[in-house]
């Protein structure tokens, strides 16, 4: 359908906002299981041919139905005064939200620079994304332009960035502003609106809810602060209660089928099996190019390694999926290993699949891997892939779905869904010699 985009995200001064990282986000497939570069194009064609839109045009998506959901909940309630300012932070919260991804969706952050980084510190795509935000607001002298249509600098830029990784939350903003986006309460935003249309649209499956419907069937309540777990912060506040976005009891099946379709996909495409051992053998690549595959730095004069560009943006907007065609045409022979790892995955001489096995908290992964392993004569290497279908668990569903009773914001209440939907698999591959 058409997407109306707020007139200031679009104005001459504030575009550059998202233009110059307009060719990044096209470069990106919005999954990984989307057709790769020419080298591994053949890799999933089987199982999903069409399955292929970009990070730009999901982006633009997300902002769109910030927007409209913003209108909706303004009608319905005139109360919640939701300003133009507000708006316009949460539309470029859904604007540049993904400025962060790196090379072949979640694979990056998830999997190379985890194993990259030192014991201990933890890093997302949502942290590059607001370095990001940082680096083309400094670079580009945005804040006279955004402080001309109503925006505080710093202070809504601040903002912006909280909105898009959903916490900590600012005392004093609106919180239920923090469910649209990138909601951490209960994962009902517009990010997953919007994917789930296009990935089922693209994928041949059929989305059983409608996100439109739900929007229209969502208003704000006032409920105290969970005391059980720490899912939920005040901020830092001595305050007892807040505001969240609830469905109608009536819709509380379709908020189900929210999660079941999620739960499809992670089964069906993100986390496929073959995808899953892609990911592996691409990670592993990175690892060995790492050493050897430089980007130039932001102060122009020396270069920074792969897993050092998430601490400067300037090198880090030239890293996209095209680092695998760089790796393949590299002269230096170091490139050698990375090489030949990219070449099994183009003639889809993959890691062969030996076992699965359920794997709940409290196991011992290496317990569990040991014997199914054994059993695979020549096995050279072994690589273990966490399954994790994307469903939140019994408790999750009761704590943080809230419905309305018969449209009464008074008498908001818990979801009592007795579904337990929560299940971790192991899959193992093995590089057999």
């Amino acid at each position: 359908g058409t997407a109306f985009v707020y007139q200031v995200c679009l104005c001459d001064s504030c575009n550059v906002l998202l233009n110059p990282q307009q060719p990044r986000l096209h470069a990106f497939p919005s999954h990984n299981f989307s057709p790769f570069q020419s080298h591994a194009r053949p890799l999933l064609d089987s199982l999903s041919q069409s399955a292929n839109h970009t990070r730009f045009e999901h982006s633009l998506g997300v902002c769109h139905l910030a927007s409209r959901w913003l209108d909706i909940l303004q009608a319905a309630q005139p109360d919640l005064n939701i300003t133009d300012q507000e708006r316009l932070c949460v539309q470029l919260a859904g604007l540049c939200h993904d400025l962060g991804h790196g090379p072949f969706s979640h694979m990056f952050d998830a999997h190379f620079i985890k194993d990259s980084l030192p014991l201990g510190e933890k890093w997302n795509h949502e942290n590059a994304s607001n370095d990001m935000i940082d680096h083309i607001v400094k670079t580009h002298n945005l804040a006279p332009a955004l402080q001309e249509r109503g925006l505080s600098v710093p202070e809504d830029i601040d903002f912006i960035k909280t909105l898009i990784a959903g916490q900590p939350r600012i005392p004093g903003r609106k919180e239920f502003l923090y469910d649209i986006v990138a909601n951490k309460r209960n994962n009902i935003d517009c990010d997953k609106f919007d994917y789930f249309q296009r990935d089922t649209l693209h994928l041949g499956l059929k989305m059983p809810f409608s996100a439109d419907r739900l929007m229209h069937c969502s208003r704000v309540v006032t409920v105290p602060y969970p005391t059980s777990n720490g899912n939920e912060s005040s901020g830092g506040t001595n305050q007892q209660s807040q505001q969240v976005i609830a469905f109608q009891e009536k819709e509380a099946y379709s908020v189900y089928e929210l999660f079941q379709t999620r739960y499809a996909l992670h089964k069906k495409a993100y986390q496929h099996r073959v995808g899953q051992v892609v990911d592996l053998m691409h990670c592993e690549a990175l690892k060995l190019a790492d050493p050897y595959l430089t980007i130039p730095s932001g102060d122009g004069i020396g270069t920074v390694r792969l897993s050092e560009s998430i601490r400067d943006m300037s090198a880090y907007r030239f890293v996209t999926d095209a680092v695998f065609s760089l790796i393949a045409v590299h002269p230096d022979p170091r490139l050698a290993p990375a090489k030949a790892i990219l070449d099994d995955v183009k003639a889809r001489r993959l890691y062969a699949f030996v076992g699965e096995t359920l794997v709940q908290p409290h196991h011992n992964i290496g317990e569990n891997v040991s014997p199914v392993a054994g059993n695979k004569r020549n096995a050279s290497q072994m690589t273990m892939a966490q399954w994790k279908p994307g469903l939140p668990g019994l408790d999750d569903i009761k704590s943080a779905v809230l419905t309305l009773c018969n449209d009464s914001l008074a008498t908001a209440s818990r979801s009592n869904n007795e579904e337990n939907l929560t299940v971790t698999c192991d899959d193992i591959f093995l590089e057999t010699a």
